[in-house]
């Protein structure tokens, strides 16, 4: 590392072709305040540098300038993480690299580091393909994917990281290479559920499917049926066949007041929708229900509106063995416990499936929850004067967030996308601890990539 950090940012000028924004003391701030603002509002980060790359080389000196400065560094897709900013270090902004090439033939997406959903759903659905995603649009697709990736056609072709044929990342070292399963398999398996620890991937390549026909369907119920029609969803989901989804959400509607939200989501046609979600979709008196077909694309942005960036945010999604009937109460009770001034919503959604199984394409990987059967997350919006850092009474963030922790009675594992809190590695990562943690040190022994649930800064016990 350089003892002087002119030298180092002189270094950095002259091997980096992209853009550095740096805090201006000229009193214009707007395009560095525009750059790190978050999806969640309750991030208010003050970087060093925000850097946008434009090729694999500038994500390189990016890395290897942090290391000379000697700050952390953090990469930035599609904003939604709350550790996509960070004080006083190197933000990587990779929202010049969105470039998706897809090979039909061979069923192939080349996604650059930078790309969102949207980018990778846009390129893909023409040709009748698709690979498993998120549910909102504007999520980056690094983020997501290195984590896991939940969707609606998990349960039919496995999450987001089961279908990571291969990655083109840059390591602590700065070195760029191709971690497959033929090339580096030890850090192949690593990223493919616990990517954050590794690097920044300059680009994926996805495995592709045939999505040449899909159905929708919306069933809304009033809150005071919610337990019963739970346990309706629980039984049908048990027996339902891979190609049919159903996430449930509790939220409440600006003109329906409190309600049960079922989206149900069939990679087949209506009639076959209808038949196979026959046991929900028949029961009780719903306000609202109905099934059509739709293009896969339209239906990844359709809960863009319950997502909106800006707000300031509590989100924290976990996973449990299963749904009884002692976990129903507590999910609707706990969604009816919302504090005053926020607004929340609580989601539950049937794992199973392909997610169960061994990816037989890609192989194992590190995701170490798959066994379990059910996604539960919960968000709260609170006003921007509550935020974190805000000058405004955060009693209602304060209750917020306890009101969030509480979930953790009934919730065991955490979702590592979307936890606000880091906790330990056991509850993220399950059995593949041990494994994660000598291939972190194999690849990063110096931990620069540590702005994540880290592998080697964590406790791996409470």
């Amino acid at each position: 590392p350089f003892t002087d950090s002119a030298a180092a940012w002189a270094w950095f000028r002259s091997n980096f072709q992209g853009d550095i924004v740096e805090p201006s003391s000229s009193g214009d701030s707007s395009r560095y305040d525009a750059l790190r603002s978050a999806w969640n509002g309750d991030l208010d980060k003050r970087p060093r540098a925000i850097v946008l790359p434009t090729s694999k080389q500038d994500i390189r000196a990016a890395v290897l300038f942090s290391r000379k400065l000697g700050v952390e560094i953090t990469a930035r897709c599609g904003g939604h993480s709350l550790r996509c900013c960070i004080d006083d270090g190197v933000v990587v902004d990779l929202r010049n690299l969105r470039k998706v090439t897809v090979d039909a033939q061979a069923r192939v997406a080349y996604v650059q580091g930078g790309a969102l959903l949207r980018d990778l759903d846009v390129a893909c659905d023409p040709l009748g393909l698709a690979t498993p995603a998120g549910q909102v649009s504007h999520t980056g697709v690094s983020g997501l994917a290195l984590g896991g990736g939940f969707g609606y056609l998990a349960r039919r072709y496995g999450l987001c990281c089961d279908n990571i044929l291969a990655v083109t990342i840059i390591l602590a070292s700065g070195e760029c290479v191709r971690a497959s399963r033929d090339e580096h398999p030890d850090l192949y398996w690593a990223v493919k559920g616990a990517g954050h620890n590794f690097g920044i991937v300059y680009e994926f390549e996805f495995q592709l499917h045939p999505l040449p026909e899909f159905s929708t369907g919306t069933l809304i119920y009033p809150i005071a049926v919610a337990k019963d029609v739970l346990k309706v969803y629980r039984s049908m989901m048990d027996d339902a066949p891979d190609v049919l989804s159903v996430y449930c959400m509790l939220i409440g509607h600006p003109q329906m007041g409190p309600v049960v939200i079922f989206t149900l989501s069939y990679v087949g046609d209506v009639a076959s929708l209808n038949r196979d979600a026959n046991a929900l979709l028949s029961w009780g008196a719903p306000m609202v229900k109905v099934t059509h077909p739709i293009p896969y694309v339209q239906l990844q942005c359709q809960m863009d509106a319950h997502a909106p960036p800006g707000p300031a945010r509590y989100n924290w999604e976990g996973l449990i063995d299963d749904v009884d009937d002692d976990v129903i109460d507590n999910f609707v009770d706990h969604f009816l416990l919302s504090p005053a001034g926020v607004s929340t919503y609580s989601m539950m959604s049937r794992m199973g499936g392909a997610i169960a199984r061994t990816p037989a394409t890609t192989g194992e990987n590190a995701f170490g929850l798959r066994d379990k059967k059910y996604l539960v997350g919960l968000v709260g919006t609170f006003p921007p004067a509550a935020a974190a850092g805000a000058a405004g009474d955060s009693s209602i963030r304060d209750a917020c967030v306890s009101w969030g922790k509480k979930a953790r009675s009934f919730i065991t594992s955490d979702y590592v996308n979307s936890t606000h809190e880091l906790s330990t590695l056991e509850r993220t990562f399950g059995k593949n601890v041990g494994r994660l943690v000598a291939i972190k040190k194999r690849y990063d022994p110096d931990n620069v990539f540590c702005i994540n649930h880290n592998l080697l800064a964590l406790s791996s016990s409470d």
